[in-house]
């Protein structure tokens, strides 16, 4: 939450993908207390859903990395993927929902190679 509320300081919509760890009473009463809005979306739909991209680009950094010895350095590595990613990528897998949209609709509301 802190990265989304500086990267987004005026307002953001949760998309939510509808997995259960999302939609259990737990998760829903979270969202409640921190007063955040979501989008309700069909499950398992990664192309659809800006942050697969974004897992996918911390895999690939992961990847060009020796192979960690232990938790702590694991840990330093995923951070240091997460914070090379910037807004400047986070925003550009964001602008690119219109058109994933445009071609969803296009193939028939079916699955989309993005």
């Amino acid at each position: 939450m802190p990265s989304v509320r500086i990267l987004y300081p005026d307002h953001f919509i949760f998309q939510q993908d509808n997995s259960h760890v999302h939609t259990c009473k737990e998760a829903k009463n979270w969202f409640l207390e921190n007063r955040i809005q979501q989008l309700s979306w069909p499950a398992r739909s990664p192309d659809l859903n800006p942050i697969e991209n974004i897992w996918g680009i911390m895999v690939r950094e992961m990847k060009k990395k020796d192979r960690p010895l232990d938790a702590k350095k694991l840990l330093e590595d995923i951070e240091d993927a997460w914070e090379g990613i910037g807004a400047p990528v986070c925003n550009r897998v964001i602008q690119s929902m219109p058109e994933r949209l445009r071609l969803v609709i296009k193939n028939g509301r079916g699955w989309i190679d993005y």
